[in-house]
């Protein structure tokens, strides 16, 4: 996930906040998906750093969500925020596999 000049990619950057994303949605056993997500990358980040995402609700109501996630370094230099709204698919739990 190394571009040019030895920096992660923005592309890799965006999926660990989107996926982060999707982890916060779904902790009510329903299907969500992303509907729209805005990023900002605020600094870059080069080989052997590790990064964390972490993902806060802000509003939920009927089948639409809003969410926070920061993309920061394991010593704290924030990388990206990004802000995405959900949209929930279905009023029926998921059915867990066995």
């Amino acid at each position: 996930m190394i571009g040019p000049g030895a920096v992660c990619g923005r592309g890799a950057i965006f999926l660990l906040a989107d996926s982060a994303l999707a982890f916060a949605a779904n902790t009510r056993g329903h299907r969500v998906v992303a509907q729209h997500c805005e990023i900002a990358f605020d600094n870059v980040v080069g080989v052997g750093e590790q990064l964390v995402a972490e993902a806060s609700e802000r509003h939920v109501a009927d089948r639409k969500g809003l969410y926070d996630v920061r993309v920061q370094t394991r010593a704290g230099k924030v990388v990206a925020e990004l802000r995405g709204s959900s949209h929930t698919l279905a009023d029926r739990l998921v059915e867990r596999q066995e």
